[in-house]
């Protein structure tokens, strides 16, 4: 966990859900609403709410900033470690557990997704919990590990939907390619998924309730449904010949997603051709199933392949375990510097030189909690984010022509515009102008903006 809180705290908060993820949990624990997250006090029903509410603990623990914002991901990925460990342990023994464990912490994609304010690890942990209870149960049914599997199941879809519940998809088909004839015989589906339903109700219900179905008009028709057939935010090409080209993306870049460990791929793919256990067509129908699902969903992300990397990582284990301890020790210590590098030299050089972010702007300037804000051709979240540590007010989107008469009304007043348009709308000498610039990570846009304050 400490590797992955590495850096956390010199980054500002990037791309949009981050600020987003962030400051609806700071404005659920304001509200003390534990139900309904919004976002610059408006709805926001993208996701279930358990990330939310790990983010609040860490608020309280270390306080409303980066390192808190983030720190669940980086809990959330040791405790993933530790369920490849065990479940690697398990078909393999402790040392390809251990190597499992290490390839897993140490993906490349996996130590970028660990230090982002955003749902995936939480969701990772849950489904790889419950893919290696489904093998516990499927090997020898025990009360516990079908418990395990339930309230997994749940857990994860309160951590970022339905996607969670892959691991039951895993198990039929599993079971369909090893004709095992009744399914419901040791997965009790009959009552598990009530049992699954209700723990998920238990948030659920009052949120449907509360906005009148709202919630699940958002989170699921929005995110779920339409981004199974439409790109969202630019993440995916628009037309036929664009989707049937981006078929291939995940099978491209699970490569370097997975590396350094996807460098044995050639040599995973010959030893699984030659002889395959249960375990491993266990674990291959799972991947698969995570890859297919997500090569026919349009909106594509290099990371929404992550549920399968646990399963990966137990995949190549035995490879790994079959190395001479040198050579393994120098990939993952190699794994680990990047990670340190990365963290304390091109995090900070990002975030000095190169992003374009309210951080250092909000932080440098003494602002009175009642100043009204707004910004102008700038509508990045992390504004909110960063303005809101001082400020009591909620965020306004302006046109360029309502800039002046914004700032002229009374009381405490600040608008971020672009450094033309600031040129335009200082009539005033008192006031505070702060210049500010670099480019925007969401869009990859250079950008030259600056904060007028009157005080």
């Amino acid at each position: 966990m400490a590797l992955h809180l590495c850096g956390t705290w010199i980054l500002p908060l990037i791309d949009r859900d981050e600020p987003r993820f962030s400051e609806a949990s700071r404005e659920m624990r304001e509200r003390g609403d534990w139900i309904l997250p919004t976002f610059n006090n408006a709805p926001r029903y993208d996701k279930p709410p358990l990330t939310y509410w790990f983010q609040i603990a860490f608020y309280k623990l270390f306080g409303e900033n980066d390192l808190a914002a983030r720190a669940h991901s980086a809990l959330f990925t040791a405790l993933t470690a530790l369920v490849v460990y065990g479940f690697g342990a398990r078909l393999y023994g402790p040392r390809a557990g251990m190597c499992a464990a290490i390839a897993f912490t140490l993906a490349l994609q996996v130590m970028v997704q660990a230090k982002a304010a955003v749902a995936d690890m939480p969701m990772v942990f849950f489904v790889a919990l419950a893919a290696w209870a489904g093998w516990e149960l499927i090997t020898a049914p025990t009360k516990r590990w079908w418990w395990i599997f339930y309230l997994a199941l749940a857990l994860g879809f309160l951590a970022k939907g339905p996607i969670a519940w892959l691991p039951i998809g895993g198990i039929l088909i599993y079971a369909w390619r090893k004709g095992i004839p009744c399914v419901n015989g040791f997965m009790k589906f009959h009552y598990g998924i009530p049992l699954m339903l209700a723990v998920v109700g238990l948030w659920g219900v009052p949120a449907l309730v509360r906005t009148h179905g709202e919630f699940f008009h958002v989170g699921i028709g929005r995110h779920v449904i339409e981004r199974s057939f439409a790109p969202m935010e630019g993440h995916g090409g628009s037309g036929a010949l664009s989707y049937i080209g981006m078929l291939p993306f995940y099978f491209l870049t699970v490569f370097p997603s997975f590396l350094p460990w996807s460098f044995f791929s050639k040599s995973l793919f010959q030893r699984l051709r030659a002889q395959r256990t249960d375990a491993e067509l266990y674990l291959l129908c799972n991947i698969l199933l995570t890859f297919v699902i997500f090569t026919l969903v349009k909106t594509k992300l290099p990371h929404y392949t992550l549920p399968a990397f646990p399963l990966l990582a137990c995949l190549v284990a035995p490879l790994l375990a079959d190395l001479q301890p040198g050579r393994f020790m120098k990939l993952a210590v190699g794994m680990v510097a990047l990670n340190l590098v990365i963290a304390f030299l091109l995090c900070p050089w990002l975030a000095d030189h190169y992003m374009l972010s309210m951080k250092n702007v909000a932080d440098s300037v003494q602002i009175a909690p009642d100043t009204e804000s707004a910004s102008v051709d700038y509508d990045e979240p992390s504004q909110v984010w960063y303005l809101r540590r001082q400020l009591t007010t909620w965020h306004t989107l302006l046109d360029g022509k309502d800039a002046a008469g914004f700032l002229a009304q009374p009381g405490p007043r600040l608008c971020v515009v672009p450094a033309d348009l600031a040129k335009t709308i200082l009539p005033h000498a008192e006031w505070e102008q702060t210049p500010f610039g670099g480019h925007d990570l969401a869009n990859g846009k250079a950008m030259s903006l600056v904060m007028i304050l009157k005080r």
